[in-house]
């Protein structure tokens, strides 16, 4: 009896270890892409965002966001995954000047940016859809 459950227990495992895989991996195809895009595209490197009003974000994967003010939109960067970017309880943020975001040094919801660049809205809707599958 007990080596049925444990056979049991590690068939489950194994299952769930093999649903997890495909989403996993479209992250990162979707994170390949998006670091494609962004030597093929030649986006421009900002050191910092002079921010005018809020600044709204949308989730692309958890290694990127795009940002946007008033005027402007950008691509976030994060040095690591950010795992706060779902959750309701927001984490401050670090930062030094309230009206500048800087990459390096400031955070976004508790996570570090590594780099930022500089985004038409063309470029916004294309990063967005990198990845993605067909009809969604």
């Amino acid at each position: 009896m007990p080596g049925c459950v444990a056979a049991a227990a590690a068939l489950l495992g194994a299952l769930a270890g093999c649903a997890g895989a495909p989403e996993n991996d479209s992250v990162i195809v979707r994170n390949d892409s998006i670091d494609d895009y962004i030597k093929v595209a030649e986006l421009e490197e900002i050191d910092a965002i002079r921010k005018r009003g809020e600044l709204h974000h949308t989730v692309v994967t958890e290694n990127y966001i795009i940002l946007r003010d008033r005027r402007n939109t950008y691509l976030a960067v994060f040095r690591q995954k950010c795992w706060q970017l779902e959750e309701t309880r927001v984490t401050p943020d670090v930062r030094y000047d309230k009206n500048v975001v800087r990459a390096r040094f400031d955070s976004y919801r508790g996570c570090r940016i590594g780099a930022i660049f500089g985004l038409s809205e063309g470029q916004a809707t294309e990063i967005l859809g990198l990845g993605a599958e067909p009809g969604r």
